[in-house]
C-alpha cells in the first residue's frame, strides 16, 4: 500500500533534512542543495533511528527493505507543508512581507501597531526572533541562523508552534527571494502577505531580475491561501501584475501609497496625513523619510489584513518608530552634527535613503560605503554612480569582502567615480568622515545597519559602525 506524506504526521516524532539531527521515529527527507545531496546520507538517517525516508523520484538503487520510502515530486516543499502541519497549534495572525528594501521595518511596525494594541507579537526574519514581549521561554530560538532572512522551514515551524504556546498571537515574517524559491514558507496559514518594492539584487543567485521576480510572485501565486489579504504598494511598476495574481485567485487586496485607493499617502513630515478607506487623518509620526512611511503603510494594511480597525491603527501612530541599523540617527551629548546608520546595500536602498536626507541636510552630505564580496558585482558600479549623484562627499570602504580582494571591490565601485575618496579600513574611513564634519554637514554610514561584524575570507570579526562612531567623537 503506498503511503501518503499527510497519513505519517500523527505516527512521527519529527522532521529533519539534516541527517545529524535525525533521532528515534522522526521523517528524513532527502533534500538536494548546492553542496551535499540528502540521499547521500540515507544511510546515516537510518542509523539515527529514521522512520521514514521521504525523496524525490520512484526508485532508489540502494535495497533497504524494512524501510518506509515515500517519494514525492518535490521534497524541499514537501517538507515545509509537513512541518507546518506537524507544528501546530500556531499563532492565529501570521502575516509575511516580500519585497527587495523595507521588509525588516514593516515586519517590526506590524508588531509595534500589534503589540500597542495590547496583542502578544513578534518578528522573525533579518534581526532574528525579535518581539517588545518577554521571550523568556523561548531561548533556544533567539540565537537561529539570521544570516537567513527566511530561516529554514523546520525552525520556522518550530518558532511559530512555541510562540503560541507562550500565548503569542500575532506573527510577522520576512519572506525573503530565497526563502520563496526554496519553499521554505509554504504551507503557513498567513493572514495577510505585503509587496514593498523590486530593486537589483541577488542576482548572484537568481541571474536575471526576471527571475528574481518571480521568485517573489510565488508568495502571492502559489504559496498564500485564499483568505489572505494581499497588501501591495500601488506605486511600483510590479503593481499591476501581483495585483491581477490576487484578483485571478479571488484575494482581497489592499492597496497603499500615494496613488493607492484604500491608504492613501497623502504628505509627511512630521505630521503625517493619510486616506485611510475614505478616512482622512492626521497623526504626528517619529519616522524619517519616505520609504519608511511606506514601510508604515504597508504595515497597516497588514494590520488591517488581521482584523484591526481605523481607530486602533490611528491611536498607535504617534508611537511607531524606527528599529536598530534602518535610518537609525547615532545619539551623543558630544555630537553637533547628525550621523545616520541605515542598512542601504542595495542601489534603490542608496538612493531612495540618500534622497531622504538630501532633503534633511543643510551642509554637506558625507557618505561611507562599499559593497559586499562574494555577491552581485553588477551593482558596485551603479551605486558608486548613485553615490556621486546625490553625495557631496564619498569615502569607498570595505563591508563584509568576504572571499574577494577587498581592494579590487572598491575599485569596481569607484571605476565610474570621478571624486572618491579610498579608505579600505572601515574604522578609519568612518573616522576620517567624522573629521571632516563641518556645521550643518550630516553624514551616512551605509551597507550595515544593525550589523555588528564584518567577514573578511571566512572569519566572522566584531564591527560596529555605531561603537566607531561614539568611540569617535
Amino acid at each position: 500500500m503506498k503511503i501518503s506524506v499527510k497519513s505519517i504526521l500523527t505516527e512521527i516524532k519529527g522532521i529533519s533534512e539534516d541527517s545529524r539531527l535525525i533521532e528515534d521515529g522522526y521523517a528524513y527527507i532527502a533534500v538536494k542543495g548546492a553542496k551535499f545531496n540528502g540521499k547521500n546520507f540515507i544511510e546515516e538517517a537510518l542509523a539515527r533511528g529514521a522512520k521514514y525516508i521521504i525523496l524525490q523520484g520512484n526508485i532508489f538503487t540502494k535495497n533497504f527493505s524494512s524501510t518506509n520510502f515515500i517519494y514525492v515530486n518535490n521534497p524541499r516543499q514537501t517538507l515545509s507543508q509537513m512541518a507546518s502541519s506537524f507544528y501546530i497549534p500556531q499563532p492565529e495572525n501570521i502575516v509575511t512581507v516580500t519585497g527587495t528594501n523595507g521588509k525588516t521595518l514593516t515586519a517590526n511596525l506590524f508588531v509595534q501597531l500589534t503589540n500597542l494594541n495590547h496583542c502578544k507579537s513578534a518578528a522573525i526574519g533579518t534581526l532574528g526572533l525579535t518581539s517588545f514581549d518577554s521571550l523568556n521561554g523561548l531561548e533556544d530560538f533567539l540565537n537561529y541562523d539570521s544570516t537567513l532572512t527566511s530561516p529554514d522551514s523546520v525552525t520556522t515551524n518550530k518558532i511559530l508552534h512555541h510562540l503560541a504556546k507562550n500565548n503569542f498571537t500575532h506573527v510577522a515574517i520576512e519572506s525573503s527571494s530565497h526563502g520563496l524559491s526554496q519553499y521554505r514558507l509554504d504551507g503557513i496559514n498567513f493572514k495577510s502577505a505585503g509587496f514593498t518594492n523590486l530593486s537589483r539584487d541577488h542576482l548572484d543567485y537568481h541571474g536575471t531580475m526576471a527571475a528574481y521576480f518571480n521568485a517573489k510572485k510565488r508568495l502571492f501565486s502559489e504559496v498564500i491561501g485564499a483568505n489572505t489579504t494581499v497588501v501591495l504598494n500601488s506605486d511600483v511598476p510590479e503593481f499591476n501584475e501581483i495585483y491581477q495574481i490576487a484578483k485571478s485567485r479571488s484575494l482581497k487586496v489592499i492597496e497603499y501609497g500615494k496613488n493607492a485607493r484604500d491608504i492613501r499617502i497623502i504628505s509627511h513630515n512630521n505630521i503625517l496625513k493619510l486616506d485611510l478607506f475614505g478616512k482622512k487623518i492626521e497623526s504626528a509620526v517619529q519616522l524619517t523619510g519616505e520609504f519608511q512611511i511606506y514601510n508604515l503603510a504597508c504595515a497597516i494594511g497588514l494590520g488591517i489584513g488581521c482584523g484591526l480597525n481605523e481607530n486602533q491603527i490611528v491611536n498607535t501612530l504617534p508611537s511607531a518608530k524606527s528599529i536598530t541599523g534602518r535610518m537609525e540617527k547615532v545619539i551623543s551629548t558630544n555630537l553637533q552634527n547628525d550621523i545616520y546608520i541605515d542598512y542601504a546595500h542595495t542601489p534603490d536602498a542608496l538612493k531612495k535613503v540618500l534622497m531622504d536626507l538630501k532633503q534633511l541636510c543643510n551642509g554637506r552630505l558625507i557618505l561611507v560605503f562599499g559593497c559586499g564580496g562574494d555577491r552581485d558585482q553588477g551593482k558596485r558600479q551603479i551605486m558608486g554612480v548613485i553615490a556621486e549623484e546625490y553625495a557631496d562627499i564619498n569615502i569607498v570602504t570595505d563591508d563584509n569582502p568576504r572571499n574577494e580582494e577587498p581592494a579590487l571591490i572598491r575599485k569596481e565601485i569607484m571605476s565610474a567615480m570621478k571624486n572618491p575618496i579610498e579608505i579600505g579600513n572601515r574604522k578609519e574611513a568612518i573616522r576620517y568622515a567624522i573629521s571632516l564634519l563641518k556645521p550643518q554637514d550630516v553624514i551616512l554610514i551605509a551597507g550595515k545597519g544593525h550589523e555588528n561584524y564584518q567577514i573578511i575570507g571566512n572569519e566572522k570579526i566584531y564591527f560596529s559602525d555605531k561603537k566607531i562612531v561614539l568611540g569617535s567623537v
